[in-house]
């Protein structure tokens, strides 16, 4: 083990179970890791805020984590983003007109909320502040996820029409 410095790991299924739990056993791996001085990250497509946090509390892991789909790397110290890319503002309104325009299912995800028309999503985990679309700031949307995708037509498509 002397040779690695950093262990990077998935949330869903790999660190939590379906229920968001960690195991005994699995707490404790991480655990005699962080104390042996290696950097333990998750990287995951979950949002920081909500149960991503409570895991990261709970490891008092102190190592960057990665958030969003890549998006967001945070400080679990702080809670301070230490690395983001933002959507253009621009190109964040055309898509999410044209996600309206279509009648599709989606969230959008700023720093503190996930934005939807919908109400709640249940799969985002617990402790998730959702806020109407209206609320959003286009400056400040670091991911946006599509719904029940194979209901919304041809790719290629909406790839042309978003051109």
């Amino acid at each position: 083990m002397n040779k690695f410095k950093a262990i990077i790991v998935d949330f869903d299924g790999t660190l939590v179970d379906e229920n968001f739990c960690l195991s005994p056993k699995v707490k404790n791996a991480v655990s005699n890791l962080v104390k042996k001085g290696l950097i333990f990250s998750i990287a995951t497509g979950r949002p920081y805020q909500g149960i991503v946090k409570e895991i990261c509390k709970e490891l008092e892991l102190k190592s960057p984590q990665i958030v969003n789909g890549g998006a967001k790397i945070i400080d679990p110290k702080t809670e301070e983003i230490i690395w983001v890319e933002y959507f253009p503002s621009k190109t964040a309104k055309d898509l999410i007109a044209y996600f309206l325009k279509n009648d599709f299912d989606f969230a959008i995800e700023g720093d503190e909320s996930v934005f939807t028309i919908k109400g709640i999503l249940k799969n985002y985990g617990p402790n998730i502040i959702f806020k109407d679309i209206n609320q959003l700031n286009y400056d400040k949307i670091s991911k946006m996820v599509l719904y029940n995708i194979s209901s919304i037509g041809d790719p290629q498509k909406i790839e042309k029409e978003l051109e």
